[in-house]
């Protein structure tokens, strides 16, 4: 959508018409028009100044903008969400509104998008990037103009305004504002598809996570539910189970559940993306199957399950006690025998029955989880096998 431009008498132009815009370079220009016969007006080619986006022209609101936040009351609780939006008509960084708002907001935002039964929630969280529905464009931290969006309330927030300057805005061209930057290292994506579109919930390890809900966490927003597969991670809060998009967590052993809520009965994919950022053993637990994959050191993996919901009341309950994602901490081998002088290029990784587990580079062996296991190593020209023994960090 292209909104007009404001501007004040001073252009000596009155009236000013949006006439075009160039996106490469930030600038509208205005035409007077002068009424012509009944139906049309002339535009007066000799009569047209430009306006950039750099300047207070492009800017909706005033110098800074306060908006009250009213979070809704329930009868045994407060709402932890509420909508605002970009007051401005140049792109708004939520890092820098959140930033100015660290009492005040969590570091995370969420928009309702997509068409009739396949739309959903779809947010972006500073320290873990996109999760929700997916689409073609995942957010980023820059905020369209005149967007609304809805942002979920600080734990220390006790009253007060969500708090805008023109400083958060960006008036650069549209080609420099996708330069959002969020921390990629030891960060999990699980993605739920089926053909009615796809969702997907982070895992990341952080310095700052938390084993309880934390600001650095995002909830997921649930809407009616769908044939959508909305998936999430569950991590305790001091108000009960919280269900998210964007799970901050520090290192350690542990068994992350992960739910899913759909009413939809069949075959879905899950992709798992990321497991190679981690020094961890990673393991992918279904507990009604009984199957365990050890996704350890794959840059990406990919299942297909069958999932057949349960209902209460015509309603399609949670699948929460089903998967669970497991992370331990291995010891890296040592005493390796050397094939020769050569670098070692490739681990094949056997089982004590013989079954291939995978191929990895022989720099990723570090990255298995506890276990007895053989090791066919290479360098091209010479093969040699080892039986190699990992035990737990303590």
């Amino acid at each position: 959508m292209r909104l007009p431009f404001f501007d004040s008498d001073a252009s000596g132009v009155d009236p000013a018409v949006h006439y075009q815009h160039d996106f490469a370079n930030g600038t509208s220009t205005f035409f007077n028009y002068q009424a012509g016969d009944e139906t049309a007006y002339k535009r007066k080619e000799d009569q047209y100044y430009t306006v950039t986006r750099g300047t207070n022209a492009y800017k909706l609101a005033g110098e800074t903008v306060n908006v009250p936040l009213n979070f809704a009351e329930e009868e045994d609780r407060d709402s932890e969400m509420t909508i605002v939006g970009n007051p401005f008509m140049a792109t708004l960084s939520f890092t820098d509104l959140y930033d100015a708002n660290l009492n005040t907001i969590k570091n995370g935002y969420q928009i309702w998008t997509g068409d009739y039964e396949n739309a959903g929630y779809k947010g972006y969280n500073t320290t873990g990037g996109g999760f929700g529905l997916v689409t073609t464009d995942d957010l980023d931290e820059f905020i369209a103009p005149m967007q609304a969006f809805i942002v979920e309330k600080n734990d220390s927030y006790s009253s007060g305004d969500l708090a805008y300057t023109i400083s958060m805005t960006n008036a650069a061209a549209a080609s420099e504002l996708r330069s959002s930057t969020v921390e990629t290292g030891k960060k999990i994506t699980l993605t739920a598809s089926n053909s009615a579109g796809a969702y997907r919930t982070v895992i990341a390890e952080r310095e700052e996570g938390s084993e309880l809900l934390s600001n650095l966490d995002s909830r997921i927003l649930m809407n009616s539910v769908g044939n959508l597969p909305v998936i999430y991670s569950i991590k305790p809060s001091e108000s009960g189970a919280a269900y998210l998009g964007a799970n901050m967590l520090p290192a350690g052993d542990r068994e992350i559940p992960i739910g899913l809520w759909t009413n939809y009965s069949g075959e879905l994919n899950l992709t798992f993306a990321g497991m190679d950022s981690y020094n961890t053993g990673i393991t992918f637990v279904d507990h009604v199957t009984g199957e365990e994959t050890d996704l350890t050191g794959r840059s990406s993996y990919t299942c297909t399950v069958a999932i057949a919901p349960e209902t209460a009341n015509r309603q399609a309950l949670a699948l929460n006690d089903r998967f669970v994602l497991r992370l331990a901490q291995v010891t890296q081998p040592t005493d390796l025998p050397v094939v020769s002088n050569s670098l070692i290029g490739q681990a094949s990784v056997y089982n004590l029955q013989g079954q291939l587990l995978h191929r990895i580079p022989a720099s990723k062996l570090y990255n298995l989880p506890a276990g007895i296991y053989l090791v066919r190593l290479t360098n091209g020209t010479e093969v040699k096998t080892v039986k190699m023994i990992l035990s737990n960090k303590h």
